[in-house]
């Protein structure tokens, strides 16, 4: 495995956005809360493109569990003004 892959497995908590970008790949964005032991739960954003995006999006909805294998990037916050 890559340095940068991940296992998530959690529960959607909206109502995914599915939509197409500029270049009309489609673009799916939903946020997983996985449950930690110290802190409860995170919530973290997740992110598919394409075939994979039009597959899933039907299948998503607050509530539903997902597994997941991906990769993480982040990046920096902005600062509040």
């Amino acid at each position: 495995m890559a340095a940068s892959t991940v296992i998530l497995a959690g529960t959607v908590t909206d109502p995914p956005y599915f939509d197409l970008m500029r270049t009309n790949v489609p673009f799916l964005r939903f946020y997983l809360a996985v449950p930690r032991p110290t802190t409860g739960q995170d919530h973290i954003r997740v992110v598919a493109y394409g075939k994979l995006a039009e597959a899933i999006y039907p299948r998503l909805a607050p509530g539903v569990g997902v597994a997941l294998t991906g990769h993480l990037q982040t990046r920096p916050r902005a600062a509040a003004q």
